[in-house]
């Protein structure tokens, strides 16, 4: 029962890490295309 909650737990933060990751970069690269374009 600890073995399997402790996996879904890794499961999910592996998860919701890999997707910051993503937003972070889309963000950066959003944000870093506005800075070229102003300048």
């Amino acid at each position: 029962m600890i073995d399997e909650t402790a996996i879904l737990f890794k499961m999910v933060l592996s998860f919701f890490s890999c997707v910051c990751l993503i937003l972070s970069d889309r963000v950066k690269r959003r944000w870093t295309a506005g800075h070229f374009m102003v300048q």
